[in-house]
């Protein structure tokens, strides 16, 4: 929305739980190939994008997303090449440090593609210890997993989206400062 996306955090996360987190655009990388092609976030050339981008990608079969026929690809992300992704948004420090907390050099990835190759389903799941240094806090840690499907449906249907509240919007550069009791 004008620039800036929005994702909601669920309510069970400590500090700002059942918040929204704004961040702009631009800083998401939008002209990545990641993101698939000339239209940023158009997610049907991902999997060449990966490929692209140094990411293995398997085929593992065909199933059923949201009553739609699709293949399915495991994908693993090499994290050492994200660092010239996105317009050099993301820094070799960050990389390193997620290589760190992850105990992976790679990013596992399910991907689901229907036959008129529009990405139908991403899923990652992952289990990582944060460091103190990325808590902010000296304060020993404990691990995180972490859990995304993001389903996408509905292909050239128009779409009217606005804003959250502000009262109900934190920016991401809060969310590194952010500390349980």
């Amino acid at each position: 929305v004008g620039g800036t996306a929005y994702v909601r955090l669920p309510a069970s996360v400590p500090v700002y739980g059942g918040k929204w987190v704004s961040e702009p655009v631009s800083s998401l990388g939008g002209s990545s190939s990641v993101l698939g092609g000339s239209a940023p976030g158009d997610p049907s050339e991902l999997l060449s994008a990966l490929e692209a981008d140094g990411a293995h990608v398997t085929r593992v079969g065909t199933t059923q997303v949201d009553g739609s026929s699709v293949t399915e690809y495991s994908v693993q992300l090499d994290l050492s090449k994200l660092a010239g992704l996105a317009g050099g948004g993301v820094r070799q420090s960050d990389v390193q440090k997620a290589e760190q907390e992850l105990g992976s050099s790679t990013l596992p990835l399910k991907v689901w593609v229907d036959s008129a190759g529009r990405v139908r389903r991403i899923s990652m799941s992952l289990s990582f210890t944060p460091s103190a240094s990325s808590t902010g806090s000296s304060a020993p840690t404990g691990s995180v997993s972490l859990a995304v499907v993001i389903d996408l449906s509905d292909y050239g249907v128009p779409v009217h989206v606005t804003a959250p509240p502000a009262s109900q919007v934190v920016p991401s550069s809060a969310l590194s400062g952010a500390t349980t009791s």
